[in-house]
């Protein structure tokens, strides 16, 4: 079975030097450990650090007695660098990161990669065809009263009323009760409903076919 992307480890101390290590395994970096670094820097512990896998996730540990470790991921716009003192223990984020520590005379890098597959979107989306997606229709207030009052004449006389009328039900101006008729039905048109003239006819007859009538003045 192949490898998953968090199913191997690859340390880098030298630009052309790369140890991959597998969940049963574990890194020991230091003068002595099976990652080398250092061997000739005797402030440097013979275990520096060590990374292991606990089932989960990568962890890393610092071994020294009192030497900081810095981990700093290598991912754009990432600012989540780490400190590590003396005995503790973290997780090691996916991807690649950059780990430093210094001893009296000697600053030391190296390199620790957890390899993450990415998945890539579709370079261009496939053309499909069939009606679009029909959203539910939201109501204001006013288009809610709009629409009541219509489908009850509507369903009542089976004839819509001038506009007149339909101002003098609801209160207000012949002008307003125009735009918001218009309004309203150019915007079920964008749902898909049939748009026509007269429009209080259009609205009257969408609003009826959804139960307007049925519901509260």
């Amino acid at each position: 079975m192949p490898a998953s992307h968090q199913d191997e480890l690859i340390i880098s101390v030298a630009r052309n030097h790369r140890q991959v290590f597998r969940t049963n395994q574990e890194a020991y970096v230091g003068r002595e450990g099976n990652v080398r670094i250092g061997a000739d820097d005797v402030n440097l512990h013979r275990v520096m650090f060590v990374v292991w896998h606990n089932g989960s996730t990568w962890m890393i540990g610092n071994k020294s007695s009192y030497l900081p470790l810095t981990i700093t991921p290598n991912l754009q716009h990432s600012h989540a660098v780490t400190t590590m003192g003396p005995k503790s223990v973290t997780s090691l984020p996916p991807g690649e990161s950059r780990i430093t520590f210094s001893t009296q005379t000697r600053s030391y890098t190296v390199m620790v990669l957890i390899p993450v597959h990415v998945m890539n979107r579709p370079s261009k989306m496939r053309a499909v065809s069939g009606d679009l997606t029909v959203l539910p229709q939201r109501f204001n207030e006013e288009q809610e009263q709009l629409l009541k009052i219509l489908a009850k004449f509507q369903h009542n006389t089976r004839e819509v009323p001038p506009v007149k009328k339909i101002a003098a039900t609801l209160g207000w101006t012949d002008k307003k009760t125009n735009q918001k008729i218009e309004r309203l039905a150019k915007s079920l048109a964008t749902q898909g409903e049939r748009l026509f003239k007269p429009y209080r006819q259009c609205v009257a007859e969408y609003a009826e076919r959804t139960g307007w009538h049925n519901r509260g003045c």
